[in-house]
């Protein structure tokens, strides 16, 4: 507890006390009296000068504490009730910080150095900076409850996300002290405490995988100073099928592409890295490329064409099939969606002799018209075809809606406002093209990301086993609702391993304070004004005496 003053300039206010002494002690005191005889009195005055003229008394002990109080009211004292500072620590988990740099892991020497800076703290958070950011304990100062919750912490994410781990540090506590650990500077602009725990590191890793048309294109990054040779192998379903050497160049990336026969399947990705490689979540990439299976109840030639030349899509026609039914991941139908619909759907119009429109307005920027040229495309629509929540991305010349799309929990759907057999778009590249478009809308192709907070019945897949997961923190394949998922890294940033040392991390051992202040200046005055009416009362009850002799 410390008093401090909002104006102590006003403490001068104080030379008031000895100017009332003063006052009190030269004030006339001689009241005239009769007497009888004046030798005495004489004597009396000689005696009197001879003693002390100063008298104290309580009114004069009054005035002084009346005036003592009032300054102090002037110069507006505050009362601080100080305890250690919060803290909230902010330990980052993205990939990188799983690096073995020469003085150990990256994220074990983040929670050491956070683990020393708990015996010098109140009260900390922990907030784990991952794809997502994430309380770990809140405001605690169980020793026991927050080294646990620092142990909980992995590195494994594809990145950190640090904004969104400052922004719940500051709804936890807005005066609280922020440290920051991790192996990147901290966000500019931020007051933050930053640790830097890593040191250079030198590694090789796969920054970029995918699947193409009958080939495979890999990108491999590399941070060490020299160039280096790298094998790279590609396998399917477990089973190689591509194997190549790849120069990769001092401090930077090579790039290479592998023919493959067979767009489906499980893909992996791996490089044999050499013995100083510090990061091995990056030596292999996953790609689960899982046919997509298609039913329409009509049987229409042009739209049949254009599907046909898709890969990795097996196109059936059911006229009497239930288009609910389980094990389609698309439905083509015409006219309206089923009371029930759940699930992909694309949706038709069935009008053959409508008004015909030209479309003239359309949505270049949305994945679904990539590449589309619609110019003067000639189409009949149907009226009040189109939901008027569905997100229209194409309209004619009438300003009719043509393509829409929409999606809630239940339905993904796409919307067509014509016929395929009443348009000359099926004549052009753009019909291809258009349902190349939609079959990647709704294609699975079965990827997460490294971090993402997975289903509940989500397991991981090592070789026979399985094994239960909530979070994608492993590359590798992931079953979830008997569907596989691949996930992988695939971050050049990340694989980089850029190192941050701060070049000053202050330290502040229970120095830094919380305050609760109170101001006194209001008691001081109802203090100083009860002195004040006790003084007046006490010398109007004497000169009440003095009157009545």
């Amino acid at each position: 507890m410390s008093v401090s003053f909002l104006a102590p300039q006003l403490l001068w206010s104080f030379l008031a006390v000895p100017v009332v002494i003063l006052l009190h002690f030269i004030r006339k005191r001689r009241k005239k009296r009769q007497v009888s005889a004046l030798f005495l009195w004489k004597e009396a005055v000689i005696i009197a000068q001879k003693q002390k003229r100063f008298s104290p008394s309580w009114l004069l002990l009054l005035q002084i504490l009346f005036v003592s109080l009032a300054a102090l009211a002037l110069a507006q004292p505050v009362l601080s009730f100080k305890g250690p500072s919060d803290r909230i620590f902010i330990v980052d988990a993205s990939a990188s910080m799983a690096a073995q740099d020469p003085d150990g892991v990256r994220i074990d020497k983040a929670i050491a150095a956070a683990d020393e800076l708990l015996a010098k703290s109140g009260r900390v958070a922990i907030i784990r900076a991952g794809l997502d950011a994430t309380i770990v304990s809140p405001l605690s100062d169980n020793l026991q409850d927050l080294r646990r919750a620092l142990k909980s912490i992995k590195a494994s994410d594809r990145e950190a996300d640090l904004l969104r781990a400052l922004s719940i540090a500051k709804t936890i506590s807005e005066d609280a002290e922020i440290h920051f650990f991790s192996d990147v500077a901290s966000p500019k602009g931020e007051k933050i405490i930053a640790h830097g725990i890593s040191s250079p590191s030198l590694n090789i890793g796969i920054s970029a995988f995918d699947i193409g048309i009958q080939e495979a294109f890999v990108a491999v990054t590399s941070n060490h100073p020299r160039p280096q040779d790298i094998q790279v192998v590609l396998l399917r379903d477990g089973k190689l099928i591509a194997q190549s050497s790849l120069f990769v160049p001092s401090k930077g990336q090579a790039t290479t592409s592998f023919p493959i026969f067979e767009n489906s399947g499980l893909f992996e990705l791996k490089i044999e890295a050499p013995d100083w490689d510090s990061l091995s979540i990056d030596n292999a990439a996953y790609i689960a490329k899982n046919d997509l299976n298609v039913v329409s109840l009509v049987d229409n030639e042009a739209l049949g064409r254009s599907l046909a030349v898709i890969p990795n899509l097996n196109y059936r026609i059911l006229p009497n099939a239930n288009i609910n039914a389980p094990g389609f991941d698309l439905r083509i139908i015409y006219d309206q969606l089923p009371a029930d619909a759940k699930g992909n759907y694309l949706l038709f119009n069935q009008n053959n002799d409508g008004e015909l429109s030209v479309i003239k307005d359309w949505d270049r920027s949305d994945p679904l018209l990539r590449f589309v040229d619609l110019s003067e495309v000639v189409v009949s629509p149907q009226a009040d075809f189109i939901d008027p929540g569905w997100q229209v991305l194409a309209q004619s010349n009438r300003l009719e809606p043509i393509i829409s799309k929409y999606k809630d929990q239940n339905v993904n759907l796409v919307a067509l406002n014509f016929n395929p057999s009443q348009t000359n778009m099926t004549k052009r590249t753009a019909f291809p093209l258009l349902m190349t478009n939609i079959i990647s809308h709704f294609r699975n192709e079965g990827q997460l990301i490294l971090g993402q907070k997975l289903a509940a019945d989500s397991v991981l897949m090592q070789g026979e086993r399985e094994i239960k997961q909530g979070y994608a923190t492993s590359p590798g394949f992931y079953k979830i609702d008997n569907k596989i998922y691949a996930v992988s890294l695939l971050s050049s940033f990340e694989s980089k391993l850029d190192s941050f040392s701060p070049e000053k991390t202050t330290i502040v051992e229970n120095n830094s304070t919380s305050q609760i202040n109170r101001s006194l200046a209001w008691w001081l005055v109802l203090l100083a004004l009860v002195f004040i009416f006790v003084e007046w009362f006490l010398w109007s009850q004497a000169n009440k005496k003095i009157n009545l002799r």
